[in-house]
């Protein structure tokens, strides 16, 4: 597995980047086209591309802050999913950043949301179980309740609350 890293939208890579995002997540969970161009001009915003012998098979967008990593988002290509892509390139990027990574899931109520949430298990992350709600991107997108893992142990309480206050005000803008 080898990360590229992307620095703006004007790239092939990129489009194609944008075009698994889409597929991946659902519209109150990720950001405008117009939103993603204005996060390059963060300095603790990270873009990667995750390839296989030179073919992207997906992506991880991270925020590195001082304390913890967060990643916002990180899929693999429907087409190269259930092939260990995820699983190699998140495992490989947590050993060599080597911080506390933090990350949202969605709540355990579906059969694709328990999967996930046991597959950030199976790397180390911990469900930890606070109140969290994602902060609507837009005034066109909805709030979302999510949770929070963390790796590699879980959060207490005081730890949480400071983590969500980071999140909240370096990645949401509130």
């Amino acid at each position: 597995m080898q990360f590229h890293y992307i620095h703006g939208t004007n790239s092939l890579v990129f489009k194609e980047i944008w075009q698994i995002y889409e597929e991946s997540f659902p519209p109150d969970e990720r950001r405008t086209l117009a939103q993603q161009e204005e996060l390059f001009n963060r300095k603790n915003y990270v873009l990667l591309a995750v390839y296989k012998e030179n073919k992207l098979v997906g992506f991880i967008s991270n925020w590195v802050l001082d304390s913890f990593c967060f990643v916002e988002h990180a899929a693999i290509k429907k087409s190269h999913q259930g092939k260990g892509f995820g699983t190699k390139s998140l495992a490989l990027y947590l050993k060599k950043v080597n911080k506390t990574f933090i990350l949202e899931v969605e709540l355990p109520t579906s059969q694709i949301a328990r999967k996930r949430i046991d597959f950030y298990k199976k790397l180390g992350f911990k469900l930890n179980d606070f109140d969290y709600v994602q902060p609507s991107y837009s005034k066109s997108k909805k709030s979302v309740h999510l949770m929070i893992m963390s790796y590699p142990k879980e959060l207490k309480g005081d730890e949480f609350e400071e983590i969500k206050k980071e999140i909240y005000k370096k990645i949401y803008g509130i």
